[in-house]
């Protein structure tokens, strides 16, 4: 495996990890000499502006270790109101799209509803397409964490 040194490369002018979790974000952003922001960063940042009490929901259990350890390490953790995962069969949700909206936008709803969200984070990059088809069915604002990532690292620029 050849390791490439990001630091040399001329026109890098900043790095987004996105893989939410943000997985080796802050390795990265010791040996770079550029910004480096997260998916998951930013997305819990943005929903949390302002002091609001904000879920995120996602298809993949696996993360939420990942996201509680992310939102404390934010300073984030007493706003998270909760981590919700889409019902049923992870491999059938992510193989037909309408049925993940339609998971997604349920476990959205529990997360406001039952949770109190002031905010949604969609937990994942693949979930984008989705996301969109549920901007005007949510009550309340609906992060979605890849664009989040990309006005982050500009403004960081």
């Amino acid at each position: 495996m050849q390791v490439i040194d990001f630091a040399t490369v001329e026109d890098l002018e900043g790095v987004i990890v996105s893989a939410f979790g943000d997985p080796g974000l802050e390795d990265l952003a010791s040996r770079l000499l550029v910004p480096v922001v997260g998916i998951a960063q930013s997305g819990m940042q943005a929903a949390a502006a302002g002091g609001r009490r904000y879920s995120v929901v996602t298809t993949t259990p696996d993360l939420v270790g990942a996201i509680q350890r992310k939102a404390k390490m934010l300073g984030l953790g007493p706003q998270l109101a909760s981590i919700r995962l889409t019902s049923g069969d992870l491999a059938e949700t992510m193989t037909h799209p309408d049925l993940l909206s339609d998971r997604l936008g349920a476990a959205v709803e529990e997360a406001v509803r039952l949770d109190g969200a002031s905010a949604i984070v969609i937990g994942g990059g693949p979930l984008a397409e989705a996301a969109k088809s549920l901007e005007n069915r949510v009550s309340v604002p609906l992060i979605e964490p890849v664009p989040e990532a990309v006005r982050s690292l500009r403004a960081r620029i």
